[in-house]
């Protein structure tokens, strides 16, 4: 369960955005009534930093990156050509630490079907700007080069190689029964919906990682899903920004009069073909 307090690394960012998450959210639970203190997990890093070689994110890796008809079809449920093959299905982070997808260039190659390796670049670039000053936009300053050999990622394993995954391969590992996404149409991306909900649904079909449930021990299912509405999305009362957080609302009646509404998706509209 959601922990109201946590011991806080100062040398860890992740600890410090869940140290104030957690705490807004019990005294909001204390505000409305509503117990919030949900079950969480930390993915992906965290968990991977936990598995070993063969548990199920690095597993997941692994059979992405097996050989070029296990990236062609993993691109094919990103909604992506394998032609270019500049997407990173994880992004291998540099010695300087750097691991951020926003920042990151790479190509695949290929020796027949075999991954030969993956060239990795990591280059300064501005980040999203601030919805209450368009003008204040965030840089992220990197420069790296460098060659992770196929292998690594064929044969995956965390410690030798830290990388991140994208957000619809690590999700296989979260056994939600239902998704509540947040203005998917407006401010949030449709086509990552698809390449979430046709990847489940492959691997809930057996076309692909068709080891899963045998190794694992449960099967990924297609979960309900919910979008909140842009147009009903809760907004700063003073400021009129959705990306505040709850923190810096001085007087949360003003923000539960302004009302939220949530819509369901239909799966097979999400579904690539």
């Amino acid at each position: 369960m959601i922990k109201e307090t946590i011991t806080l690394n100062p040398d860890n960012y992740m600890d410090m955005v869940d140290a104030v998450k957690y705490k807004q959210l019990a005294a909001l639970s204390e505000d409305l009534g509503i117990d919030l203190c949900l079950p969480s997990i930390r993915m992906p890093i965290t968990s991977l930093e936990n598995e070993k070689k063969d548990d199920l994110l690095h597993y997941i890796i692994s059979e992405s990156h097996r050989d070029y008809e296990s990236v062609n079809q993993i691109y094919e449920y990103m909604g992506r050509s394998i032609k270019k093959r500049t997407t990173l299905l994880t992004v291998p982070h540099s010695e300087k630490g750097y691991g951020s997808k926003r920042i990151v260039n790479g190509r695949l190659y290929f020796n027949d079907n075999e991954l030969d390796g993956v060239k990795v670049k990591y280059t300064t670039k501005t980040l999203y700007p601030n919805a209450i000053d368009p003008e204040d936009v965030s840089i992220a300053k990197a420069d790296a080069s460098f060659i992770i050999d196929g292998s690594k990622l064929n044969n995956y394993d965390f410690n030798e190689t830290p990388s991140s995954p994208q957000f619809f391969l690590y999700s296989l590992a979260s056994p939600e029964d239902a998704v509540i996404w947040h203005g998917i149409g407006a401010f949030g991306a449709s086509e990552l919906v698809k390449s979430y909900t046709t990847l489940r649904n492959a691997c809930a079909t057996n076309s692909v990682f068709r080891n899963f449930h045998e190794t694992f021990g449960f099967s990924v299912k297609l979960s309900l899903q919910f979008n909140l509405i842009p147009e009903k999305l809760w907004f700063h009362p003073v400021h009129r920004n959705i990306d505040a957080s709850i923190g810096c609302v001085e007087k949360l009646h003003d923000l539960i009069n302004i009302g939220i509404r949530m819509e369901y998706l239909q799966t097979d509209k999400y579904v690539r073909k």
